[in-house]
């Protein structure tokens, strides 16, 4: 064997023990000593942008885009969004299939209904992927 193949030979050995450091994680590395926020879910980013305890004034006056619908409008028949609600009755805490399965609907349906009224202030997912509504719905 050469000098130079069995330098490399040798250094690509020594490279694949040392576990401990790797190049590739020198960008994750730095973001997890800035103090960086694991995401691994769209409410983990809500949670990191929103306020620990919202409200839902306080949502609709910080941010009045994301609000499209006023709770009258829920009330339409057929609203998925205003089913929802109805079947979360305030200080309740229920699972979407839950929600789905009072509801007659396939839970895939409600997804994005459920995730249009978090961003409204209308309902907040609590551990465990269940909904309820907040203080001011």
């Amino acid at each position: 064997m050469s000098g130079s193949i069995g330098s490399a030979t040798k250094k690509k050995e020594a490279k694949s023990k040392s576990l401990f450091f790797d190049e590739r994680s020198l960008g994750p590395n730095a973001l997890i000593r800035d103090g960086a926020t694991l995401v691994q879910h769209p409410r983990d980013i809500l949670e990191t942008l929103q306020p620990a305890h919202p409200t839902h004034e306080h949502h609709r006056d910080h941010h009045p885009s994301l609000f499209p619908a006023a709770p009258e409008a829920f009330k339409e028949p057929g609203s998925l969004a205003g089913q929802i609600l109805s079947a979360l009755p305030p200080g309740t805490v229920r699972l979407p299939e839950e929600i789905a399965a009072g509801l007659g609907l396939p839970v895939d349906g409600l997804f994005g209904a459920l995730l249009e009224l978090e961003l409204g202030g209308w309902v907040r997912r609590h551990p465990g992927s269940a909904y309820g509504r907040t203080g001011a719905s």
